[in-house]
């Protein structure tokens, strides 16, 4: 592995999502023109402020950041302090704390030529004249960029820096459309691609054509995701086993590896098959009416493509809406796949012309 090369680049593909961060590395070396793909993470997005926890108070010392005066803690067992409202969720100090932990666990270090990719919901990302919306772009870039998050573990904080946006769900289609070295697959780009992008806390559906063009009347954002086949499991346990405000961390026990214990005594696999259920099919109604209504036109489509964490619940159902729906290959980490991806992409372009503007002096 190439170190301590200031030639070398690394690129970040961070998606740092309502419950869950995902970060994928590379590494690129513009010299040799190799790439590496180093590593990725899928770690939860659970935070509150101060530094006491419910959980792990061992593992909890390499969960403790600072800001200002003010200390945070994530914490994937309990459901977080967080940030009520989806949209300001992006604007955050919670954010901040976040992209931080993201940086830590992916061992990423200050001295590392880094350049991060990173998302925001359709909604925020373009404006209603349908152009990039520079105000809110911004506001997120700067919000990362000058909140400064110290680590409480003896870690070197990372400065972030560099930070680029690009909307959710076209992460997606990007990593669908370039390879692992930032090339475009043949043919790739005459197709017309829908992306349905199943976050944690919304759903965002974009479709694009000639790589570039963005179809906004079949482009849209709504707040359904995973959380609210939690808040639906969490109806289900309160009405029928009298269990209330149940955590995220043992909900996702329940949903992924359908282990569930309560008062000492574990459920059986038809009881958390039964709560799983109709929790699923609650959320699955509404998903499916606004999948629907803005796909109602799809024969021109070319591939339809589901991703995301919610994909793992409702991917099968989804896609059987359509014919031209594509299974991808880890769906969870698509769009984290996609922003690194552009980042190389960008980074070899810039590099070429720096190049080639050498070579004329």
């Amino acid at each position: 592995m190439l170190k301590n090369n200031s030639e070398v680049v690394r690129i970040v593909g961070a998606d740092v999502g309502f419950g869950t961060s995902i970060g994928v590395v590379l590494e690129y070396n513009p010299l040799t023109k190799k790439t590496l793909w180093l590593g990725k993470r899928i770690i939860s997005s659970r935070a509150r402020q101060g530094s006491n926890l419910t959980g792990d108070i061992l593992n909890s010392l390499n969960n403790t950041y600072r800001v200002g005066n003010i200390d945070y803690t994530v914490d994937e067992k309990n459901n977080g302090e967080g940030v009520d409202d989806r949209k300001e969720y992006h604007f955050s100090t919670i954010q901040c704390v976040l992209m931080q932990h993201l940086l830590q666990n992916l061992q990423l270090k200050n001295s590392d030529n880094l350049k991060i990719v990173s998302g925001m919901p359709i909604s925020l990302f373009y404006a209603t004249n349908n152009k990039r919306n520079d105000e809110t772009i911004g506001r997120k870039q700067e919000n990362l960029e000058k909140t400064v998050v110290t680590p409480l573990y003896n870690a070197e904080p990372i400065a972030i820096k560099n930070v680029s946006m690009l909307a959710e769900g076209v992460g997606a289609y990007l990593d669908f459309i370039l390879n692992d070295k930032g090339e475009f697959v043949s043919g790739s780009e005459e197709e017309v691609v829908s992306i349905i992008d199943i976050g944690d806390g919304t759903t965002d559906i974009v479709t694009l054509r000639d790589v570039t063009v963005v179809d906004f009347d079949r482009t849209a954002s709504q707040n359904i995701g995973v959380s609210d086949v939690k808040n639906e499991v969490r109806k289900i346990l309160e009405r029928d086993y009298n269990v209330t405000d149940e955590t995220d961390f043992r909900i996702n026990k329940m949903l992924y590896n359908r282990v569930y214990r309560v008062s000492g005594r574990d459920f059986s696999q038809d009881q958390i098959i039964a709560i799983l259920t109709e929790a699923v099919s609650n959320v699955l109604v509404r998903l499916t009416a606004f999948v629907k209504k803005t796909l109602s036109r799809s024969s021109d489509i070319d591939r339809i493509l589901v991703v995301g964490g919610g994909a793992t619940i409702y991917g099968p159902e989804i896609r059987a809406l359509f014919p031209q729906a594509v299974d991808i290959e880890e769906p969870q980490l698509a769009n984290a796949r996609g922003f690194a991806k552009l980042g190389l992409y960008n980074y070899k372009a810039e590099n070429d012309r720096s190049e080639e503007r050498f070579s004329r002096n």
